[in-house]
């Protein structure tokens, strides 16, 4: 799986993780990338925070997440990857 964002400021890294995701996984890289912080540095303050339906990113785990870090999650439609601004970079 490959891992980026983008804002308006700028980007953050890119990130590769081998074998299988899971939520726990994708909760970690998060994390760890420190999205509640350098998402704020590259969107601003009331940055909302875009990803597809993946079973991981809509697990109750990673919601709980996002939720406990004050990340505002943009709610998206199923099977709508030509919506998503990342693919065309």
């Amino acid at each position: 799986m490959v891992w980026a964002a983008i804002g308006k400021h700028g980007k953050m890294r890119i990130v590769f993780l081998d074998g299988k995701v899971t939520a726990a996984k994708y909760v970690e890289m998060l994390d760890g990338e420190r999205l509640d912080e350098e998402g704020r540095w590259i969107c601003g303050d009331s940055f909302i925070f875009q990803q597809d339906n993946a079973p991981i990113n809509t697990a109750k785990l990673t919601s709980e997440y996002l939720t406990a870090m004050g990340i505002n999650v943009l709610p998206w439609p199923a099977r709508s990857p030509d919506m998503n601004p990342i693919e065309n970079c």
